[in-house]
């Protein structure tokens, strides 16, 4: 008897170290387009591509575009392939110039990343 508590208690401790892998990276995100120094004319449109993996679940995901554009994503439960048109937040006129596109993603264990490109609006 004193065996078969000993082995449930080995079985047991060994169930809770195997569970306890500790994620400490944030989600994996890798932007294929626009690149980085990409130049875009006034009303063209460039498609924002983009892929978020992360090794547990991604839970949320944000897109920002140099206080121009402010896209957030909450209750994801799994992986992220975006592929958007964007026109809307293209500048016109005085607005063009150098502008920066961050997305950041975070994942269920609250581990947060992001990539960033530059891009030029002429």
């Amino acid at each position: 008897m004193k065996k078969l508590i000993y082995l449930g208690l080995c079985l047991g401790l060994a169930a809770l170290t195997s569970c306890g892998d500790d994620d400490a990276n944030g989600p994996q995100i890798t932007i294929s387009s626009p690149g980085d120094g990409d130049t875009f004319m006034v009303n063209d449109t460039m498609t924002l591509s983009f892929q978020v993996t992360d090794d547990v679940d991604v839970a949320t995901l944000g897109v920002e575009a140099a206080g121009l554009l402010t896209v957030t994503f909450d209750g994801l439960d799994g992986d992220a392939d975006i592929n958007v048109p964007v026109t809307e937040f293209l500048p016109t006129g005085p607005n063009a110039g150098d502008f920066t596109i961050i997305v950041s993603a975070t994942d269920n264990e609250g581990n947060a990343s992001s990539e960033s490109v530059d891009i030029t609006i002429q």
